[in-house]
């Protein structure tokens, strides 16, 4: 295996980052991958990370193998007036990569950034009630379970709720 990097992807990933969403559709299609709408092309990947870098509220970052895309972080500043200063996580791995900590230093990736960033104070994530494995890294990096009612207008059968404070 060659070294991997973890960094925050430029335009030019555009292109590996697509083919990594994709890739990941296919080992777990009822995985919500997000962003959605940037899914259709290289082109509407590139004005996400374009946008994504541009807000300083928000954060992207992938692990790579050579420039193989294999993991990927993102934390979503939430929008709503009564959301001010919490951003929304979402990470994946690829199948293949999983069980070797890669999952595990994209999260102290993003909260390290978040703990240095004046635009978000709690960061909010989904997660599977019966993913265990996840649950216990997130409770290790300090994630505490939540009341999803707290922060969340949709159906939440079978999924817990997590935050962590992250002001300085």
């Amino acid at each position: 295996m060659d070294a991997l990097t973890y960094e925050v992807p430029s335009q030019e990933d555009a292109h590996e980052l697509l083919l990594f969403y994709l890739t990941l559709q296919n080992e777990q299609p009822y995985l919500h991958i997000y962003p959605d709408d940037a899914l259709q092309s290289v082109e509407e990947l590139q004005n996400y990370l374009h946008r994504l870098n541009q807000i300083g509220a928000s954060r992207i970052v992938v692990a790579k193998e050579s420039q193989r895309i294999i993991g990927c972080v993102t934390v979503e500043a939430l929008t709503l007036p009564d959301q001010c200063g919490v951003g929304e996580l979402g990470i994946s791995v690829l199948k293949e990569y999983r069980d070797r900590g890669i999952g595990t230093r994209l999260m102290r990736e993003v909260l390290s950034w978040a703990a240095g960033n004046a635009h978000i104070h709690e960061i909010i994530l989904h997660v599977a009630d019966a993913n265990r494995r996840a649950i216990h890294v997130y409770t290790e990096l300090g994630f505490t379970i939540e009341d999803c009612e707290a922060w969340d207008s949709g159906t939440t059968h079978g999924t817990l709720c997590m935050r962590i404070d992250v002001a300085s």
